[in-house]
């Protein structure tokens, strides 16, 4: 976000980058458990060690620590300038980064031609924590790992769709694919195909996140080639909502309703004018007249910030939100953190419980 020449500010980033890197080892594994005990990967979340991290308009890795409220690009290097990928650390870790015990790991996919043929071929990459000291943990042949996927982390596994994509002989995409559901256990470092989700044209899984040990899928695919531009015909597209049975290593249909969210042991859905929450070994809760699609849960709370409302779990009663324009995603410290995203980066601040929820809604 910021240019970072000044070379004061240089070496207050350094010092935020090692205090992230302490965080990343001991009690800072606690920290994280403490925060969620899972969470989403993707290019508009990735909450992480009491702190966020994201990849700015330049295409460098950052850091913004919610104990500190300092922001900082992952960079060791105190005279770097944070302007190449050639001499900053910062650069090539945007395809879902994610820390486990003091480490980053992230993904690279690239297009490769061998004789003839066309394939995407993906690396998975573990590396210090300020993104140096870079090696090659394993290798998936014929595979693709978009970054735009959203990847589930639990329980020291990373669980994400990935596709095998069909060329023509002049190396374009046919717009056919095969996805499937892998993961990579951030302990053994062993990545693993589990299961395949779909296959067809504008074929594609969306992961909503875990519930009793189930990860929860949303799915579809064309048996006919679609003009991208037909917009109509896209969305026209048959949904399928399944889930990864983790103990039963399979993929079944799922029986519960469409989740609006998925996390830490709840699974959310609408059902007429209610927002119903269910909780493992726990009666459902319903909350009257609270159907918002986008929120975000925090502190047993779920907050819709572009509607302006926010729901206690707990007692079922909705308020009024102080603060529209950002959004609510994390509580740390007694406090909650909210961020704002614009074209180069994101911002952070910290606000009182009476700072940002006011009335309750009548």
């Amino acid at each position: 976000m910021n240019d970072h020449k000044p070379m004061r500010k240089n070496a207050l980033l350094n010092l935020l980058v090692l205090c992230f890197c302490m965080t990343l080892s001991g009690c800072g594994e606690k920290k994280t458990k403490a925060l969620s005990s899972e969470h989403i990967v993707s290019n508009f979340t990735n909450i992480c060690n009491n702190g966020e991290l994201y990849t700015d308009s330049k295409g460098r890795l950052n850091f913004c620590d919610f104990t500190t409220m300092k922001n900082s690009v992952l960079c060791p290097n105190p005279n770097c300038t944070h302007s190449s990928a050639d001499s900053c650390s910062s650069f090539g870790m945007s395809n879902h980064p994610v820390i486990s015990s003091g480490s980053l790991y992230f993904f690279d996919s690239e297009i490769i031609q061998e004789d003839n043929d066309f394939k995407y071929y993906s690396k998975v990459y573990k590396a210090n924590a300020d993104g140096t000291n870079r090696s090659v943990i394993a290798e998936a042949d014929d595979l693709n790992i978009p970054e735009y996927e959203r990847m589930l982390v639990s329980n020291d596994v990373a669980y994400f769709p990935a596709e095998r994509v069909e060329f023509d002989e002049y190396g374009t995409t046919t717009g056919y694919t095969t996805t499937y559901l892998y993961s990579l256990n951030l302990v053994t470092e062993k990545l693993t195909n589990l299961t395949e989700i779909c296959n067809g044209y504008s074929c594609g899984a969306w992961v909503y996140g875990a519930y009793d040990n189930k990860i929860y899928l949303n799915c579809s695919a064309s048996e006919e080639q679609l003009d991208y531009t037909d917009i109509e015909a896209l969305q026209s597209i048959e949904h399928q909502y399944l889930c990864y049975d983790i103990a039963e290593e399979k993929l079944i249909q799922s029986e519960l309703p469409v989740p609006t969210l998925v996390q830490n042991g709840y699974y959310i859905f609408v059902s007429d004018n209610s927002m119903i929450v269910k909780r493992e070994e726990k009666t459902d809760k319903p909350i009257d007249n609270f159907t918002y699609n986008e929120i975000n849960l925090v502190n047993n709370k779920l907050f819709s910030a572009y509607n302006g409302v926010v729901a206690d779990i707990d007692n079922g009663k909705v308020y009024q939100l102080k603060e529209t324009d950002w959004e609510t995603i994390a509580f740390v410290n007694n406090k909650y953190i909210l961020r704002k995203s614009d074209d180069i980066g994101n911002q952070y601040k910290a606000v009182d419980e009476d700072e940002l929820i006011g009335d309750e809604r009548t």
